[in-house]
């Protein structure tokens, strides 16, 4: 049954790929199936896990200095009598319409957007509940970054730090104020040589960092630990060249955009692309730790809502259209295939198959 629903709604959504006109009916089918999927799964690596420290909550926040706000949510639903399964329907009743609407603010076609997110990032975000909720937050602050509203940098640092309430690894991304400065061009400029310059020192320190192990100590966190202190040889290239493929896309992309005369278009693919920009700073963090892989993963939502609107703005047939697209599938399956297709017993086929509602 998982596997009947899933493709019926990846091919629903992807005969409504190229269609200016978005269908309202198919994209809120579409969600509750997907939600569904998220508040069902029982089984896999990182459920597995919930569901040992749901039932060991109190003990879990004792020993916790970081994720708190998580742990409280778990704590005050069990208060009132919820079990896990009644706790991930109540995410997913919150947190997806947070992602409808910052989906939407991005005026794209919602049902390119979910095609393309049910090739990879779906299986991801059924997994990794902590990551999904902090990254909705996320992804509903960068429209402050994109918007310049009023107050917009307390804003989206306000929705940075409550998504490290549910997810520490978030911090990081406050860094991307950087595309908001006014001389951000020449701020970027310096980023490669940076990046080449810490590279180098990290590969010859043996994937240290030095002030990683400070970190460590400060947290005293037997998660955070082993989060940090996970590190690889030459394992970081997975990453990079994950990263690179993506900026790819975003990079043809802004090409696209640079030649529309639509500024609130192009002022969104510039601020995805700007964002991407910056977040090469993270290449040093995977030489540390794969796990940091999920700060470049998390942006390819973002990715494909810019891709989006360039879409639409090309006429069908297009060969930059076409090209677009290709660039972008080829992106999306790079990451599918070292999430999921290499390992699909630890995620694929549980996500589709292990799930109360679709026995």
């Amino acid at each position: 049954m998982g596997y009947i629903l899933y493709f019926s709604t990846l091919i629903a959504n992807g005969i409504l790929l190229f269609k200016k006109k978005p269908s309202k009916l198919i994209a809120i089918i579409s969600f509750a199936i997907i939600g569904l999927f998220f508040a069902g799964n029982y089984e896999s690596g990182d459920i597995n896990n919930y569901l040992s420290m749901f039932s060991n909550i109190q003990v879990i926040l004792d020993n916790s200095k970081i994720d708190k706000l998580f742990y409280y949510l778990m704590i005050f639903m069990q208060d009132r009598g919820m079990d896990f399964f009644s706790f991930k329907i109540l995410l997913a009743i919150i947190i997806y319409p947070i992602f409808i609407i910052s989906i939407i603010k991005f005026r794209v076609n919602v049902n390119y957007v979910l095609f393309f997110y049910l090739i990879h990032s779906f299986f991801m975000d059924v997994e990794q509940i902590r990551n999904t909720i902090a990254l909705c937050i996320f992804i509903f602050g960068v429209h402050f970054l994109v918007d310049k509203g009023k107050d917009y940098i307390l804003k989206y640092t306000a929705c940075v730090f409550l998504a490290t309430a549910f997810h520490a690894s978030f911090i990081i991304y406050i860094i991307l104020l950087v595309v908001v400065l006014p001389d951000k061009e020449k701020i970027l400029k310096y980023i490669p040589h940076v990046i080449i310059i810490m590279c180098i020192f990290i590969f010859l320190n043996k994937n240290n960092i030095p002030f990683i192990d400070s970190v460590i100590n400060r947290l005293n966190d037997e998660k955070a630990s082993i989060y940090l202190s996970n590190k690889v040889n030459l394992g970081f290239l997975i990453p990079w060249a994950l990263h690179l493929v993506s900026f790819s896309a975003i990079y043809y992309c802004k090409r696209l955009s640079d030649k529309l005369e639509n500024d609130k278009k192009t002022n969104i693919v510039n601020t995805v692309y700007y964002i991407y920009i910056v977040s090469f700073i993270f290449f040093p963090l995977y030489m540390r730790s794969i796990t940091f892989y999920r700060l470049s993963r998390n942006l390819c939502l973002l990715c494909i809502c810019a891709c989006s609107m360039i879409n639409q703005a090309y006429k069908k047939g297009s060969l930059k259209k076409i090209k677009l697209n290709f660039i972008l599938l080829g992106s999306i399956l790079c990451w599918a295939i070292f999430d999921l297709y290499i390992r699909s017993n630890e995620i694929l086929i549980p996500v589709l198959t292990k799930n109360l509602y679709f026995k």
